[in-house]
């Protein structure tokens, strides 16, 4: 027979391990239930083109012209609760393209280059996750900085063969019953050859109230039928202006996507999708600062999804991802060595586009005296090379001076072109003058990053193909989600 106090400690050891095993079931069981909460409320923003480099660059200049530490984020969506990263690669090619990228982020399945929507044989329809939403009675919203007929919105809702017939796409808005469209205009609204009835008026006739007021958008109180809201102020591509050109009468991304927000919020729960479209066309022009300010614009949307996660901490996912990035930029190149000053980038106050559009005024018979100089201060004013942080060597005068001759001389037809060649070469000689560099004007094959926060959001931690977000995201919402059945 033991001892009294051995059996006392054994009974003790007994009654410990029992507790023990009670609270980590007990907490285990706690944790389940946590992470089985519906997903009831989720913003999946989409940054197109956006890559660690330019994250890093963003933060890098917000921490420059603060005077602060370079190591403290200054984006929201780095301080998000998970981190990740995802493949990128098109069915058909290491370098994907945003038709291919966007069915892939929206419908869980890979596809060729240029198809939306369609399996890889371009042959049958394949559904996205915000078709699933709707059918499990979300309700649901798209929304863009570029047009809303644009390959990542078009993945969402759209079926077609090729990324370029953006009137069928179009027209497919009206197929979906999705409750809000929001943001830039429609590519070819009256057709490729603009002899079709206009999709505005199209989809008017089909029931959606179609604004483009941006004050006739903030005022509405709520949904009494399906919505598009074209911003009052778009560009010549009929996409919103990027945030670096912005004035008092544009509404950026996140108040667009506030009142988005407010007006898609209901008891069943809502699915939102929010592209950045203008940071992949900022890239392909390797135009650093106008990148930046939209990936601020972008980064200021994710805020105001995190004020609503909040308030409704329980149901809320917020999900950040990108198609692929673009322009293949380097934080760092061989002018400088180690050098670098992003701090310089807030000297350029247009983006290219809008500075070539300057320039071309030249050409003006008005300008027929212009000379270098003339051009010269121009480009002080407006993007800062020539000023006492940024002199200009001879050889990068040269280098104006020939683009600026080459479209003073040239054919008139070709002026906007060779106009835009001069404004390349002032932008890259500021980004010399920072200290970083870019590889291409295209896409790159580069795994993009994953960021996200609230209910179950650890599942997108780690190392994704981009397929995966879509199944994780169904898993959430406790929905069903057949992207090859309607």
């Amino acid at each position: 027979m033991k001892p009294l106090n051995q059996i006392k400690k054994m009974t003790f050891a007994i009654f410990f391990i029992t507790i023990a095993s009670t609270m980590f079931w007990s907490c285990g069981n706690c944790d389940n239930k946590t992470q089985q909460n519906r997903a009831k409320y989720v913003f999946y923003f989409i940054g197109d083109g956006m890559g660690l480099s330019h994250i890093t660059l963003t933060e890098s200049y917000l921490a420059a012209i603060s005077d602060s530490n370079y190591s403290t984020p200054r984006l929201n969506m780095t301080q998000m609760e998970h981190v990740g990263l995802a493949r990128t690669h098109a069915k058909n090619r290491l370098i994907t393209g945003s038709a291919a990228a966007g069915t892939a982020l929206a419908t869980g399945s890979k596809t060729t280059i240029n198809t939306i929507g369609m399996t890889p044989d371009k042959k049958e329809p394949l559904y996205s996750i915000a078709h699933s939403a709707k059918k499990a009675n979300y309700k649901v919203g798209v929304i863009s900085s570029v047009t809303i007929n644009h390959a990542t919105p078009a993945a969402f809702y759209a079926h077609v063969p090729e990324r370029s017939h953006y009137y069928d796409i179009g027209l497919q808005i009206g197929e979906t019953n999705f409750d809000l469209f929001g943001g830039g205009g429609f590519d070819q609204l009256t057709g490729k050859d603009k002899d079709k009835q206009s999709l505005t008026e199209i989809l008017s006739n089909k029931g959606f109230n179609i604004l483009n007021r941006n004050s006739e958008f903030l005022n509405l109180q709520k949904l009494d039928k399906n919505l598009i809201f074209i911003n009052q102020n778009l560009d010549t591509e009929n996409a919103m202006q990027y945030a670096i050109d912005f004035n008092e009468t544009d509404l950026t991304l996140a108040q667009t996507v506030a009142k988005a927000t407010e007006l898609l919020y209901n008891p069943d729960g809502f699915f939102l999708m929010v592209e950045g479209g203008k940071i992949d066309w900022a890239n392909h022009s390797n135009d650093a600062a106008t990148a930046i300010h939209d990936i601020i614009d972008f980064d200021n949307a994710i805020a105001t999804a995190l004020e609503f996660y909040k308030k409704h901490p329980e149901n809320t996912l917020i999900v950040i991802c990108s198609d692929h990035e673009t322009g293949g930029l380097s934080l760092g190149n061989r002018e400088s060595k180690y050098e670098s000053n992003p701090a310089l980038l807030k000297y350029q106050q247009i983006s290219i586009d809008s500075l070539s559009r300057i320039l071309k005024n030249y050409r003006d018979v008005k300008k027929r005296n212009v000379n270098f100089a003339e051009i010269t201060d121009t480009l002080k004013k407006y993007v800062g090379i020539g000023n006492s942080e940024m002199m200009l060597t001879k050889e990068e005068l040269a280098e104006l001076e020939n683009c600026f001759n080459n479209a003073m001389k040239g054919n008139t037809d070709k002026i906007d072109h060779k106009m835009f060649k001069l404004a390349s070469k002032a932008i890259n000689i500021l980004a010399s003058k920072v200290g970083i560099a870019w590889a291409t004007g295209a896409h790159t094959w580069q795994p993009t990053m994953v960021f996200a926060s609230g209910t179950g959001s650890a599942l997108f931690a780690g190392y994704h193909d981009n397929t995966d977000l879509v199944w994780k995201l169904a898993e959430l919402m406790q929905i069903e989600h057949k992207n090859d059945k309607k």
